[in-house]
């Protein structure tokens, strides 16, 4: 056996036998997230652990109903969304919380309208 495998096996066992022996182990959180208003937002996670794995998401520490996947898409984002939203992994042998991740709701920084123009007077006839 090479020196770096056995190094990398030594590693991944002691990883093991300090996660839990088993418990599922979140390999890529959720990340921080800022929309605007009426935007979408989009919170992933990753994680390993005995098959089969069930997600739970929270929002300020309250479960969101039928939100068990392990993605959470939040579509037309409204400033009752902004907070903190965490994930619990469940497998066979225990679940894993994580520490959450925010969504933070930006104001407009701009407006655009197109169309009629009530200043604009090019293309008028003279008559109006």
């Amino acid at each position: 056996m090479k020196t770096r495998d056995f190094f990398l096996t030594a590693g991944m066992l002691i990883v093991a036998a300090f996660s839990g022996l088993g418990q599922p182990v979140i390999t890529v959180p959720p990340a921080n997230q800022t929309a605007s208003v009426f935007a979408d937002a989009t919170f992933h996670v990753s994680a390993t652990g005995v098959a089969p794995l069930s997600y739970q998401w929270r929002f300020n520490n309250a479960d969101l109903s039928g939100m068990t996947n392990a993605t959470l898409p939040i579509t037309d984002v409204q400033r009752t969304n902004a907070g903190t939203y965490s994930v619990v992994v469940t497998d066979a042998t225990g679940s894993i919380t994580n520490q959450g991740a925010s969504l933070t709701i930006t104001s407009f920084n701009s407006l655009y309208f197109f169309g009629f123009s009530w200043t604009g007077t090019s293309g008028l006839a003279p008559d109006g």
